[in-house]
């Protein structure tokens, strides 16, 4: 998707920011799971790369920006950020796991990893669009809202 698309697809919310960031890093996360499915490791590197860099960098966001900006905006520092921090940790295991046996060219090893992957990241995409991007989006007035979104966009 061209920036402007993205930029507009994004522009709204919080919530609507990082569902579309998570509907586009499982797009590429079953983009590798398919290469790496039937043996084609050279066709997976491409995508797996855009998966591992945009992954981490979405995560780093969540952690750095819209986490606090949460807590700040609810008082809630205790609930959801807490378990979700713990999740990252979980993830990103699973990511450098998979880097591993994707720099091997292993798919008996990056197979089972990647479905654990995807599934760690249902349940968690689940629980964020659910209840922290909506909570994010709903404490914070108009301007708040469109400043953080931005500072979104704007992130390496």
């Amino acid at each position: 998707m061209c920036t402007s698309a993205l930029n507009a697809a994004t522009s709204e919310s919080v919530t609507a920011y990082l569902s579309y960031d998570h509907r586009r890093l499982d797009a590429l996360l079953d983009e590798v799971a398919a290469a790496v499915e039937d043996g084609d490791f050279e066709l997976a590197e491409e995508p797996f790369r855009a998966f591992d860099e945009g992954l981490r960098r979405h995560i780093r966001l969540e952690d750095e920006v819209v986490f606090p900006a949460f807590e700040r905006a609810t008082g809630n520092r205790e609930g959801p950020t807490v378990a979700m921090r713990g999740e990252h940790q979980d993830i990103l295991r699973l990511l450098a796991n998979l880097r591993e046996a994707m720099a091997r060219r292993e798919a008996r090893a990056a197979d089972p990893i990647a479905e654990a992957l995807t599934s760690l990241l249902m349940r968690h995409n689940i629980k964020q669009e659910r209840f922290v991007c909506p909570g994010t989006d709903s404490a914070l007035d108009n301007s708040s809202r469109s400043e953080l979104v931005a500072r979104l966009r704007r992130a390496p």
